[in-house]
C-alpha cells in the first residue's frame, strides 16, 4: 500500500511495499520510482508506466485497476501484481494517489502452466486424429477438439446435439445418459449430417 503525490513522490508506504524495494518505509518517503532504476529494482519502462498511470488518476480523478503488471525485484526477478489506484483529493493528501498492489505471481504462473498443458493436449489430440469432446450430464459442451471447431465453430454455450447434429433435443442413439448411469465406458455410433453423414 502506498500514497504518491502528483509528481510521483512517495508520501506514505507500508512495510510490504518497502520490502518489495528492498528498503524501509522511511527511506522511500520523497523518492520516485525512477530513483530505484539502476539498483536492480524497476526498469525505466516500468517507472515511466507507473508515473503515467499515477498522473492519469490525479488528472481524471478516476480510479484505475491494472489487472496484471510486472515489477522487477531487487534480485532482478520479475513478479506480477494487480494494482488499484484511487485519487485522493482532500485532507492531508490533495491531488495524491492511493495505491494497493496485490502479488498475483503464483496465480499467473498457474494460469500459464494450465495454458501450456492445454496446448500440449490439443497438439497430441491433433496428431492422433482422434476427436475429443467434454460434455456434462445436461449435454452442455465444455471442450471440443480444435479440428472439429474448424468445421462446427464456437462451442461455448451449446448443447452437443445442437452443435453436431443440428437437433433441438437429444440424439436417439445418444450414449451419454447410459454412461452416466452405469459409470462405465459406452460405445455408440453417430452420423454427422454436416459432414456428409460421416459415421463415427
Amino acid at each position: 500500500i502506498f500514497v504518491k503525490d502528483e509528481e510521483g513522490r512517495y508520501c506514505m508506504v507500508n512495510q510490504a511495499m518497502a520490502a518489495l524495494h528492498g528498503t524501509t518505509p522511511q527511506e522511500m518517503i520523497g523518492k520516485k520510482d525512477e530513483d530505484y532504476v539502476g539498483r536492480n529494482i524497476t526498469t525505466p519502462q516500468e517507472a515511466s508506466r507507473f508515473l503515467e498511470d499515477d498522473k492519469d488518476v490525479v488528472e481524471t480523478q478516476r480510479a484505475r485497476c491494472i489487472p496484471c503488471e510486472p515489477f522487477t525485484m531487487p534480485e532482478g526477478t520479475v513478479r506480477w501484481f494487480q494494482t488499484t489506484k484511487v485519487p485522493l483529493s482532500a485532507g492531508e493528501f490533495p491531488r495524491h494517489v492511493l495505491g494497493i498492489a496485490t502479488d498475483i505471481t503464483s496465480r499467473k504462473k498457474s494460469e500459464e502452466d494450465l495454458l501450456e498443458t492445454k496446448q500440449q493436449l490439443e497438439y497430441i489430440l491433433g496428431a492422433t486424429k482422434t476427436g475429443l469432446d467434454i460434455i456434462d450430464q445436461e449435454f452442455n459442451l465444455h471442450y471440443v477438439d480444435p479440428e472439429w471447431q474448424k468445421i462446427y465453430g464456437d462451442y461455448h454455450g451449446r448443447k452437443c446435439y445442437e452443435y453436431f447434429a443440428g437437433r433441438k433435443d437429444m440424439c436417439p442413439s445418444c450414449a451419454i445418459p447410459r454412461a452416466f448411469e452405469t459409470k462405465e465406458p459406452v460405445i455408440s455410433e453417430e452420423t454427422l449430417p454436416r459432414e456428409g453423414n460421416r459415421c463415427i
